[in-house]
């Protein structure tokens, strides 16, 4: 009974997203590609932060409270990023694919937790002690990557760049 519910209500909001045409394109990726698609909701969800646009960060916590295989958090002590530091660095990352954020970046447990603000909008920001970063909004989430050397040093790890994996 309850599976024909289910099964019922998702095809009333294919439906309905169908006649009212959110969808309009057909598109299609290659297999391991590195794109990224955000998918905007046309209904009362809030757009994404302009990262090239002027915003605020605030910071409010730095912990290794991010689950990692690395059981040692000793590393995470005095990690931290000050808003300053976050603002230049959003300004210069770009979105990451998972097989990016899986195969290029470290997943530390240490992480500075805080929120972007634009146009009236609030945002969660993590940031990882491995480079990457995760913007989240109530129904998104996007991955960055810092992939500029000048930022290297606000890490712990850095990416993993084609010049240091053709090294090994």
């Amino acid at each position: 009974m309850n599976s024909t519910r289910l099964l019922f209500f998702v095809l009333c909001l294919s439906l309905r997203f169908s006649e009212k045409g959110d969808f309009p394109q057909e598109f299609r990726m290659e297999a391991n590609s590195k794109e990224t698609i955000v998918l905007y909701s046309q209904g009362k969800s809030k757009p994404f932060p302009d990262l090239r646009s002027a915003f605020e960060v605030i910071i409010h916590d730095a912990n290794a409270g991010y689950p990692s295989s690395l059981k040692d958090t000793s590393m995470c002590s005095g990690f931290t990023i000050s808003e300053a530091e976050a603002i230049e660095v959003l300004s210069h990352v770009r979105p990451i694919s998972g097989a990016e954020w899986h195969h290029l970046f470290y997943h530390l447990p240490c992480q500075v937790i805080g929120e972007i603000r634009q146009d009236g909008y609030t945002y969660d920001l993590e940031i990882n002690g491995g480079a990457w970063l995760t913007i989240s909004s109530a129904d998104s989430s996007q991955r960055f990557g810092s992939f500029e050397l000048k930022y290297d040093s606000l890490f712990l790890t850095n990416v993993e760049r084609e010049t240091s994996l053709s090294a090994e």
